[in-house]
């Protein structure tokens, strides 16, 4: 049975084809593990159903791997260890002085419930734009002082 666990159970269709596709959202996604496996989603590792909301958590990684300029899980040798820990709710590690509403936009694109990540990318592009509108002001702010 391929129903999915989560709040977006009502998305998705129980009719699945031979190749282990299933519809969700009027849109067929593969069970089978696709992308990069350091970037890749846990719902896509665990072979759940998903949806677009796999691309914000790959998102999320990219940011993380920006702030910390390495790349994600770098201390993981192979990718495939990668993906599993991820899948087992773990998270590459973000240095203390990365901003706080930076911090927290990383956590919300990866977090393990995909309901709980933002519902698109024209949402993340706010919030980062508002983020940086805050920290010129407060850059300002501080060499008018």
């Amino acid at each position: 049975n391929n129903n999915n666990s989560n709040n977006n159970s009502n998305n998705v269709h129980n009719n699945n084809d031979s190749k282990g596709n299933v519809a969700v959202s009027a849109e067929v996604f593969s069970l089978r593990p696709a992308g990069n496996a350091r970037w890749r989603a846990p719902e896509i590792t665990r072979r759940e159903p998903y949806c677009h909301l796999v691309d914000i958590y790959s998102f999320g990684i990219v940011l993380c791997e920006i702030m910390m300029q390495q790349p994600p899980f770098h201390d993981v040798e192979r990718s495939r260890d990668a993906a599993q820990m991820a899948a087992k709710g773990m998270r590459p590690s973000l240095r203390q002085d990365v901003d706080s509403e930076v911090r927290r936009l990383i956590e919300r694109c990866w977090a393990d419930n995909p309901d709980e990540r933002p519902a698109g990318f024209g949402i993340i592009m706010s919030e980062l734009l508002e983020i940086t509108k805050r920290a010129v002001s407060k850059h300002q702010n501080n060499e008018n002082k």
